[in-house]
């Protein structure tokens, strides 16, 4: 079972963050955020289209975090 310590946020998620979310942030500040964040995570029951888990960030700024599967562990 996922446990929102064991999520991963990529550089690819960091960018994305910045430029939906909060673009006053550089990409490593969105990343060092989403890295301290992610331990707050709440699973949600609906998956994309394509299967993937979603989990929600309410803090700073909500957010959801798209979770794919990465060999032996996830990242997003």
């Amino acid at each position: 079972m996922l446990t929102p310590d064991r999520i991963q946020i990529t550089r690819h998620a960091a960018d994305k963050y910045r430029a939906r979310i909060d673009d006053s942030l550089s990409v490593d500040d969105a990343f060092k955020l989403l890295t301290t964040s992610a331990s707050s995570a709440a699973p949600l029951k609906t998956k994309t289209p394509a299967g993937d888990e979603q989990w929600r960030l309410e803090a700073p700024r909500p957010c959801i975090l798209v979770i794919r599967r990465d060999n032996n562990h996830r990242s997003i």
